[in-house]
């Protein structure tokens, strides 16, 4: 990394002692991540058509079975249109129509379809009656007003695991957003 960094090879023993390059990994800055696999990502916003009556609508970030990465939610955003709660939920029934999120460095390749993506995928569903998964936080929603949801702790998803918001009221229009970053994970990450 400090070859990428400064940008050349450097000899760590043409160093004196006391001036020898140090990095500390948790106080990173933010473009230094590419460089340790990290990605920084988004869902961008996501609305979604009311779903009829008694269905509540929903936005799902998804890290697929095939994935090699661990998945790390740190925001949600969420608005509807009247105030309801929006209750923030753990290994939900998966909703419909996977889209690979979007990375929020520019540095990384780009998809198929024109956007820069990463392994995670956001899902929407208006069609279910129920909250599923397990609630892990709940807010007040404020009518037509966006509200950024401070997740207690990160949610760190292993393959195979989802982060749901739900809107509170059944049967509208609703918005949503996610931020996060994910990384490769290692093997011994993986055993569940």
């Amino acid at each position: 990394m400090i070859r990428d960094v400064f940008g050349e090879e450097l000899e760590l023993s043409t160093f004196a002692p006391e001036i020898m390059p140090v990095m500390i990994l948790e106080a990173d800055r933010p473009e230094w991540k590419l460089q340790k696999d990290e990605f920084l990502w988004t869902t961008g916003r996501i609305p979604i058509g009311a779903g009829g009556v008694g269905n509540f609508s929903r936005v799902q970030v998804l890290n697929p079975t095939t994935s090699v990465r661990i998945v790390v939610v740190t925001h949600v955003k969420a608005r509807g249109i009247v105030a309801a709660n929006h209750p923030v939920t753990v290994d939900a029934a998966l909703a419909a129509t996977p889209t690979g999120n979007i990375a929020m460095d520019t540095r990384v390749p780009v998809a198929p379809v024109g956007n820069p993506t990463v392994a995670s995928q956001n899902l929407i569903a208006n069609n279910n009656a129920v909250v599923s998964g397990y609630v892990i936080d709940e807010v007040p929603g404020v009518a037509q007003v966006g509200v950024l949801i401070q997740l207690p702790n990160p949610e760190i998803l292993l393959p195979g695991h989802n982060i749901t918001v739900f809107d509170g009221t059944g049967n509208e229009a609703f918005v949503a957003y996610f931020w996060g970053y994910e990384r490769k994970a290692r093997p011994e990450e993986l055993i569940q």
